[in-house]
């Protein structure tokens, strides 16, 4: 009887993640988390003490950005993960970025945090750096946060889709 639930338990893990890739395949991101990107780059000092400015979605370093469907919570989660090293040929699978984004359409829950109208469209993210090399998250041309090796580095960013103001928290 053992065997048949260890069958049954595997075959309905399999079955679930089967169903989470479909889900996720073909997803499109919403045109503010596109935005967001296309403000956004990721600072980074390379082993030869030169610093790179890399796009979250640079491939081989990206894994490439996941869109999952609408929370019941009303906003739309996003989340690209990357690696910190300068050479392709050094991609280890580590994620030393990790930035997840919930887009907020027509309202902002953190509004209280972050002073931006209630409602005003915003996508949160909740930033998490790791890995050798010292980062910087730049936006629009200005750091908003840095990481050091060793350290420990989460914080969150809040882009208000309307006019454009970043908040840091």
């Amino acid at each position: 009887m053992t065997e048949n639930k260890t069958l049954v338990t595997a075959f309905g893990l399999v079955m679930g993640l089967g169903v989470l890739a479909y889900i996720l395949r073909g997803r499109v991101a919403p045109p503010a988390i596109t935005e967001v990107l296309n403000r956004t780059r990721v600072r980074i000092q390379i082993e030869d003490g030169s610093t790179v400015d890399r796009d979250l979605r640079e491939f081989p370093y990206s894994e490439g950005l996941k869109v999952y469907p609408k929370s019941i919570h009303g906003w739309v989660p996003a989340v690209i993960r990357c690696d910190d090293v300068s050479r392709p040929e050094n991609i280890d699978g580590k994620t030393d970025i990790y930035y997840p984004m919930f887009y907020s359409e027509g309202f902002n829950p953190d509004h209280t945090s972050n002073g931006f109208p209630a409602d005003h469209s915003v996508v949160v993210v909740d930033c998490c750096l790791a890995g050798m090399f010292l980062k910087e998250i730049v936006i629009d041309g200005v750091v908003v946060g840095s990481y050091a090796p060793g350290g420990k580095t989460f914080f969150w960013i809040h882009y208000d889709m309307v006019d454009g103001r970043v908040w840091v928290g």
